[in-house]
């Protein structure tokens, strides 16, 4: 790869190319997260807030990899799709951590790592889980295009 001085290469594409040439799995984070796969396979994950720019919060999102890794039971070819839920549970976990603080600003990395327990939670669709059902539901709602 060379370098990108004259902007005209996305995210998109760069995320691509380091899957393909270091055969891994790449997260490209921003607005919309990209999780790129070696097989040019690309994933937009939706949850998350601009509160999550914060220090520390890449390593909550580094730790949550290897934990849903770990639940995937270690099969290569679903690599993809751990990581897809770790970026998911972890934007989940920012989004909580911003209405538990009352808007974006201010979110920590603590604040993040402490709603993990509460996304995973909301994501295996636990029923108890009511307390941000609704507002979480009008964030990750699929609007046809």
């Amino acid at each position: 790869m060379g370098e990108l001085t004259d902007g005209s290469r996305s995210l998109l594409e760069v995320g691509r190319e380091l899957a393909q040439k270091t055969n891994a799995v790449v997260v490209v984070k921003g607005a919309t997260s990209m999780i790129c796969e070696p097989s040019r396979r690309v994933r937009m994950n939706l949850s998350g807030n601009s509160g999550m720019g914060t220090a520390g919060s890449g390593d909550v999102l580094s730790g949550l990899i290897p934990a849903m890794y770990a639940a995937y039971g270690h099969e290569v070819d679903r690599l993809g799709d751990a990581v897809a839920a770790a970026v998911f549970v972890h934007g989940v976990a920012g989004d909580i951590a911003a209405i538990n603080l009352g808007g974006e600003d201010g979110v920590t990395a603590s604040d993040i790592m402490d709603a993990v327990p509460e996304a995973v939670s909301y994501v295996r669709g636990e029923s108890a889980f009511g307390k941000y059902s609704s507002e979480l539901e009008s964030r990750y709602s699929v609007r046809n295009l």
